[in-house]
């Protein structure tokens, strides 16, 4: 079963930050700088960490990953957004209006 995570993450080397960015954007759907909604397997979920662990300085860079629970239970709905909404989400294109 998938679950629905937030991923945020400030990276301060340029390089890392574009490296980081191409892994992040493999597992997730963009929400706004830095922010990602990742709908994971738990396989998934330990291959991204992992990927995205070793692109990080861990003396420099930060990574927050929030679990929003099960992707069934509608997890976006559990964010606020205010002002321009997020772009569409891949597989929930319908809850972004």
């Amino acid at each position: 079963m998938k679950r629905v995570y937030l991923v945020s993450y400030d990276i301060a080397d340029p390089k890392r930050l574009q490296r980081f960015r191409r892994r992040v954007r493999d597992y997730g759907d963009f929400l706004q700088r830095s922010v990602y909604r990742c709908s994971l397997t738990d396989e998934a979920f330990v291959r991204m960490r992992t990927r995205l662990k070793a692109v990080m300085d861990a003396d420099e860079d930060s990574l927050l990953i929030i679990d929003l629970g099960p992707a069934t239970s509608n997890a976006l709905a559990r964010l606020t957004f205010i002002g321009a909404a997020p772009p569409p989400l891949r597989d929930e294109p319908d809850l972004c209006v």
